[in-house]
């Protein structure tokens, strides 16, 4: 829960590095990939969508895959209508680097 924390934070503070480092690094390289085209007010913008959707939620399951891998089902009650229906409920991969958990992205 304290990484899902993390990944609000860098959200509503518009910091994709904050997101980046609460991240796998095979995670944060994608991520950056993905936004490397975007201009600063389309990622605040995009930031802003998430960290509305996410300013509520629940973590309704949690699967331990191994001992650095868990699955978390993640229902988010945040007011915020232009998020997506999979920004709503989402199950997330998360793996334990060392002695943190870091987020790496969603299960399929």
């Amino acid at each position: 829960e304290a990484t899902i924390r993390t990944i609000i934070a860098a959200l509503e503070s518009s910091s994709p590095e904050k997101f980046a480092e609460a991240c796998t690094p095979e995670r944060a390289e994608q991520f950056r990939r993905q936004n490397a085209g975007k201009s600063k007010e389309e990622l605040d913008r995009e930031s802003q969508v998430q960290a509305k959707a996410f300013s509520s939620f629940k973590i309704v399951s949690t699967r331990q895959v191994s001992p650095t891998e868990a699955h978390l089902r993640i229902k988010t009650t945040g007011h915020s209508p232009e998020a997506k229906p999979g920004d709503r409920d989402m199950v997330v991969r998360m793996k334990k680097i060392g002695a943190d958990w870091k987020f790496d992205g969603h299960v399929q």
